[in-house]
């Protein structure tokens, strides 16, 4: 039988760090830059897989020299 593509929220590799034993990325809004706190999935050469954390919609700011 052939797979299905199930749609996937993903952010941009770029977008996402390492800090204190968990992993991050900054959301921009309106009120300011926001942290949030990722748990993430698959991993290919430019995004990775968010299992939670992110919200569809949700503006990353990519980290500076990346």
């Amino acid at each position: 039988t052939g797979q299905t593509a199930v749609p996937v929220l993903t952010v941009p590799a770029k977008a996402v760090y390492s800090r204190d034993g968990g992993t991050w990325c900054i959301v921009v809004t309106d009120a300011g830059n926001v942290e949030h706190k990722l748990e993430l999935g698959r991993r290919n050469a430019d995004a990775w897989e968010v299992l939670s954390g992110l919200a569809e919609g949700d503006t990353v700011k990519l980290r500076e020299g990346q």
